[in-house]
């Protein structure tokens, strides 16, 4: 048995029964009180949690024939927060090779 409890509570109140931030309470101030049940003390503040991990971009080369559409696949991001990622384009290099060639 633990001599101390920890609770954290929500800003509406809700106390958090596992004690476990996750990614859904990001940004959001959380009452943090610990208690000493042994000496009967407590100490109260306030948390918030942010995520700084960064997604992990997927780009792989991509190499088109001569005769195909420009119909590229875009890459894939994940993110530990985010289901869906917003990936922006902000470079691009185009290599042109000789298309009259057909050998």
């Amino acid at each position: 048995n633990a001599v101390y409890e920890i609770i954290l509570t929500l800003p509406d109140g809700t106390i958090l029964l596992d004690n476990v931030i996750g990614c859904e309470y990001a940004g959001l101030p959380i009452n943090v009180k610990v208690k000493d049940y042994c000496s009967n003390n407590s100490a109260k503040t306030i948390i918030i949690c942010h995520d700084f991990l960064i997604p992990v971009l997927d780009c792989s080369d991509q190499y088109v024939d001569c005769q195909q559409t420009d119909e590229l696949v875009l890459p894939v991001a994940l993110d530990n927060c985010d289901a869906s990622p917003e990936i922006v384009l902000v470079n691009q290099t185009t290599e042109y090779a000789d298309c009259t060639n057909t050998d």
